[in-house]
């Protein structure tokens, strides 16, 4: 399972792998559609149990976001911002490894809002 922890708050990411470019975009794929899509883009397709070493060997302009981009708005990691991202048992964990400026605060939010709204992150 993927989580993410947002102010102390834990969540599920209902998405099972991600497209990556190889450099720095990182993007949760969530539904098949979101699958062949990325794939008719180019991008290679992992899952989610390699997602801390891929954040690892990435540039620093990395982000991870949501492949619906057009209705998913907003980043679950910010564009060069430090995450955590590491095994937990079974599961992999999101966390920010540093306090969001606080002008961040209520986009994150929001954006936590929208991806609830669309299905892509629950309560853990």
């Amino acid at each position: 399972m993927l989580k993410f922890i947002y102010k102390d708050k834990e969540y599920e990411v209902l998405a099972s792998m991600f497209a990556y470019d190889g450099c720095h975009k990182i993007y949760l794929v969530t539904d098949l559609k979101d699958e062949n899509e990325a794939l008719d883009a180019g991008y290679e397709l992992w899952g989610v149990d390699n997602l801390p070493s891929i954040w690892e060997s990435t540039c620093p302009l990395r982000f991870i976001q949501f492949w619906d981009v057009e209705n998913i708005k907003g980043n679950l990691v910010p564009q060069c911002f430090d995450a955590k991202i590491e095994r937990d048992g079974m599961d992999i964990v999101i966390s920010f490894d540093q306090d969001l400026p606080e002008d961040w605060d209520s986009w994150m939010e929001e954006w936590i809002d929208g991806f609830m709204k669309n299905g892509v992150l629950v309560y853990a």
